[in-house]
């Protein structure tokens, strides 16, 4: 996959743009000096950028400066590309409708689409996603299943904003679940084993969210057995009750049959006793637990420390401190889930109390009829107690649900743990015996370091605490030790160029993206290096890598005799300058 052609429906304003096999420089001109008020930072080097991967389906973004000016709105940009069969095809995207493509295929290059029909296209404004899945199929790059095209064709252009980490390019500015099992997919690693990592980590998170919550609900008791037991003791008290009960023998018949309305009356007061005493136990527990928080006090460990003679470091009070602020959203957010309860129970308790009321009113005129003051007491008594063990019971069953509950995701905590542990596993043994293509890209990494700056690079991998994937590198000094040189910006963007032709030259000759666009290829480093990277840039050319980059003419390096060196005119495929409107990349007035 190579780049052929950019063009729009008014070349006037945007010059149509051939690219060829090889170096293709975008350079940028001054040609006025004296001109203080112009420069050539603003021309439209970077925007280039943005139009090829406008073309190649980029997301919508209203931010973006196509969408963003209405000077656009007209606008319909066309792309040639080579594909892999050797076949060509062009997209073709409009501004105006902005999330739609058409594609065309044909068998030599070099077309002009601007004038063609809606009939003559092979697909003509397919939906945005349609538009995607099409040209992913047309590419065929089936190296880099099961991850599409975008994820490629985001190292193969590389702005000023992706140059603070070889790996992580600013688009990425998500979580690294979006962009790390790509990477450890191009470098040979297993990208769907690094991916189920993430997604494992992700439904830990959620297990554990739950668990906290959980662990406030269940009142301090944890061990479902123990639980259990208690359960069965009180079944048994609640059971002797009923049975006492069950044997008064109220007489004569007329007695019996107003002892069974009380006992009616009764057993509903029963219910509604036992549902009060468990919503006032509930809100109670609720009402102690709302608000508790973690206190420290830190001038009082200071002290103590120091009466003890031993040191009070900054560190102990953040970690005391990072307690706190732990416990506070902990609790917080146990106080949350806690208050919507609080407000319901209470909701419930004044309907029971209003039924309440209303039933110990019948019950008390029932009781008048009864003759048996000595078994009405203890009818009474009876009463009382088996509602309270049958409000206590329901307690315990709803916090055996709770307490089940818990041990279950609890289960499920130590289940997914394992699962990190085995992804971590392999992982490591794949850093172990590294795969062949990741051992090509370090060496070819290297070599491109050490050709430009004369030191070794030491692109390495690890499994960090977390148990993900992490890809680092070294500049290492004369002793092949690590030193600070790839931390300051010059080298941080040549490491970042290193890994994209390293990256390149591994898969020339595979189905894969193979151009790259660096915007800013010389700015930082001196002459010498400068004049290195470019020999390093024309030599993987030659090896079928087609590497666009943008220069400023004032960046140019020196050469030995005291001349500026200069491209060779066959490598320039845009000039831009400072001569107005005529010098920038869209031939109209700046927005």
């Amino acid at each position: 996959m190579k780049l052929i052609k950019l063009y729009s429906n008014f070349p006037k304003k945007f010059h149509p743009v051939t690219f060829r096999e090889g170096l293709n420089v975008v350079l940028g001109k001054i040609t006025n000096p004296a001109a203080r008020d112009k420069d050539t930072h603003n021309l439209g080097k970077t925007l280039f950028a943005q139009i090829i991967d406008f073309c190649l389906m980029k997301g919508k973004d209203s931010g973006f400066f196509l969408f963003k000016h209405t000077q656009f709105e007209e606008f319909v940009f066309f792309l040639e590309l080579r594909i892999q069969t050797g076949e060509y095809i062009t997209i073709r995207r409009s501004v105006n409708e902005g999330s739609k493509g058409s594609f065309m295929r044909h068998s030599t290059p070099n077309h002009d689409f601007t004038e063609w029909s809606e009939d003559e296209w092979d697909h003509w404004l397919l939906p945005f996603e349609a538009s995607r899945q099409l040209l992913d199929g047309i590419l065929d790059l089936t190296v880099l299943s099961p991850w599409s095209y975008r994820q490629a064709v985001s190292y193969s252009l590389r702005s000023q904003k992706d140059y603070d980490e070889p790996f992580k390019l600013a688009k990425f500015a998500g979580s690294h679940a979006d962009w790390k099992p790509f990477l450890a997919h191009i470098l040979g690693f297993s990208g769907e084993v690094v991916a189920t990592g993430y997604e494992i980590e992700e439904e830990l998170a959620n297990l554990e969210k739950d668990e906290r919550q959980l662990i406030a609900r269940a009142s301090g008791i944890e061990d479902v057995d123990q639980l259990r037991g208690q359960i069965q003791i009180i079944e048994q008290d609640v059971q002797t009750v009923e049975q006492e009960i069950e044997k008064f023998d109220f007489s004569p018949t007329d007695e019996r049959i107003t002892r069974a309305l009380v006992a009616d009356i009764d057993n509903r007061i029963v219910q509604l006793n036992e549902a009060r005493y468990s919503l006032a136990s509930d809100k109670a527990r609720i009402e102690s637990a709302l608000g508790v928080r973690l206190s420290i006090n830190l001038k009082g460990l200071e002290k103590l420390f120091k009466e003890a003679q031993i040191y009070f470091s900054d560190q102990v009070k953040k970690d005391y401190k990072s307690l706190e602020e732990f416990n506070k959203e902990l609790a917080e957010e146990r106080d949350e889930y806690l208050r919507k309860d609080l407000e319901e129970i209470e909701i419930q308790l004044i309907t029971i109390n209003t039924e309440l009321a209303d039933l110990n009113s019948k019950r008390s005129a029932a009781l008048t009829s009864l003759a048996d003051a000595e078994s009405l007491s203890k009818y009474k008594r009876l009463t009382k107690q088996l509602v309270g063990r049958q409000a206590d019971l329901e307690t315990l069953r709803r916090l055996e649900s709770v307490v089940d509950e818990l041990t279950t995701k609890r289960s499920d905590i130590r289940s997914k743990k394992a699962s990190l542990e085995k992804i971590r596993a392999t992982l490591e043994q794949s850093i172990k015996n590294p795969p062949s293509r990741y051992a090509t890209i370090r060496q070819y990494f290297d070599q491109i370091v050490f050709k430009v700056i004369n030191q070794h690079a030491n692109l390495f991998s690890r499994v960090n605490k977390e148990n993900h994937l992490e890809v680092e590198v070294d500049i290492l000094n004369e002793s092949a030790k690590p030193s600070s040189a790839g931390e300051g910006f010059s080298y941080g963007r040549l490491l970042c160029i290193a890994f994209d032709l390293a990256i390149m030259r591994t898969y020339v000759s595979e189905p894969f993206p193979h151009f790259v666009f660096h915007d800013g290829l010389l700015e930082t480093l001196d002459d010498r290096k400068k004049l290195n990277l470019i020999d390093v840039s024309r030599e993987y050319c030659a090896l079928g890598i087609q590497h666009i980059v943008t220069v400023i003419e004032s960046e140019m390096p020196s050469l030995a005799n005291g001349r500026k060196f200069a491209f060779d005119s066959s490598e320039i495929i845009l000039t831009l300058s400072d001569e107005g409107d005529s010098g920038r990349l869209f031939k109209m007035p700046s927005w």
